[in-house]
Order: C-alpha cells, then structure tokens, then sequence
C-alpha cells in the first residue's frame, strides 16, 4: 500500500496537564512539526469542502462559525417559546469524557466512506492514522508508544 505522509509529520510530544503525579494529567496535547501542521492544515481543509455539506445543520460541533454559543442560544430560543406555549420541557444533555482521546478512527473512516470522501483524500487520512506516536520526555527519559485513537491537539 502507498504511503502519502511521512512518520515524522505524524510523531508528536506530549506535554503534561496540571499535576504531574495524575496519570490522567498526561494528556495528548502535542507539539506537532511546522510540515505536520502544515498537512494537518491541507487534510481540515479538504476534509471540511467535502464533508460540511453532508452535515445537519444544526450541526455545532467542529463545524467552523458555528460554536457552543450558537448552540445555547438556539436552545433558549427553544426553551422560551414552549415556556410561552406553557408546554413541558424535557432535557438531556450528554457530555463524552476525554472525547478528543477516544475519537474511533474506524469509525471516522466508515463515516467518510458512507460521505463519499474521494479516494483520494481518503487514502490520505488512513495514511495519516497510521503509525502515529506519541512521544514522552520526562526526567532526561524518553518514552514512545503508537496510538491508534484519539485526536492529539496541539
């Protein structure tokens, strides 16, 4: 199978959250190289002309100029006009832990097969999934590991 990005454009250092005697504090929040970024930048673009106009669009979520507060205020409009109606309300929220690190690549890769992403785009994100790591630096120590989930932000 061809490769169409390079290891060292997929290979970033972890920084730590606050407390580091917290496991949990490691977080991957990485320091990607200036050519990573620059791929990273190419991939969202691309990914975001074929993919946006799938979406619902009530869609807020890592959607660009279409944030949490257009979510909230979309639902106060909501509440406000059934509370005028005098009808009863109902309202779940769900909050997914650690989202960002148990994004399913599987998964997203299905969704841009159902999306039709084209195959070539689509070649290139299951090239850039593949052999990622992520790199700890701690007390003159290195330690690496590949990771196959999660979306390392940086």
């Amino acid at each position: 199978m061809e490769r169409y990005s390079t290891n060292e454009w997929k290979t970033k250092a972890m920084e730590t959250g606050e407390g580091k005697l917290i496991p949990k504090s490691y977080r991957p929040i990485g320091l990607l190289s200036v050519l990573g970024k620059i791929v990273e930048k190419f991939l969202v673009n691309r990914l975001q002309w074929h993919v946006l106009p799938t979406l619902n669009h009530r869609q807020s979520g890592f959607v660009p100029q279409r944030g949490t507060e257009d979510t909230l205020c979309d639902l106060v409009t909501y509440l406000t006009e059934d509370r005028e109606k005098k009808n009863s309300t109902l309202l779940v929220s769900l909050a997914i832990e650690r989202a960002f690190n148990n994004a399913w690549w599987s998964a997203i890769k299905i969704q841009l097969a159902i999306k039709r992403c084209p195959r070539n785009l689509y070649r290139l994100v299951d090239s850039y999934l593949k052999v990622r790591w992520i790199v700890v630096n701690y007390a003159r120590a290195t330690s690496e590991k590949e990771t196959t989930e999660g979306c390392v932000q940086g």
